[in-house]
């Protein structure tokens, strides 16, 4: 075998080598896109779910608000901490005072 015939044999194999390698590597990086898409379906539906919570929440929180307010005498919801978390217009009306002196104080301020 000729030195030409040689250098051409070895320039094939790594060829081969090469294209091999960039097939590895094009493997490995269509695996991280669809790990990627994954994770971003997976946050996705995440973020919907939080939202529904959230929206929840905010509907349940009205709807406390609104039975509060429909209260004639004066109300006034504590936290565990017995700090005011909000009362009822009737209190404000009743102790003449108004939601920012009164909202996030302790009950004995």
């Amino acid at each position: 075998m000729s030195i030409k015939e040689k250098t051409q044999k070895q320039a094939s194999k790594q060829k081969k080598e090469s294209f091999i390698e960039v097939e590895d590597f094009q493997a490995k990086i269509d695996a991280a896109e669809r790990n990627l898409q994954e994770s971003n379906e997976a946050s996705q539906v995440q973020i919907a779910e939080r939202k529904q919570i959230e929206k929840a929440f905010e509907e349940a929180e009205k709807y406390t608000s609104d039975i509060a307010e429909t209260i004639r005498g004066p109300l006034i919801v504590l936290s565990a901490g017995l700090k005011v978390i909000s009362a009822n217009r009737y209190f404000y009306e009743t102790f003449h005072v108004t939601p920012a002196e009164t909202e996030g104080r302790s009950i004995f301020d």
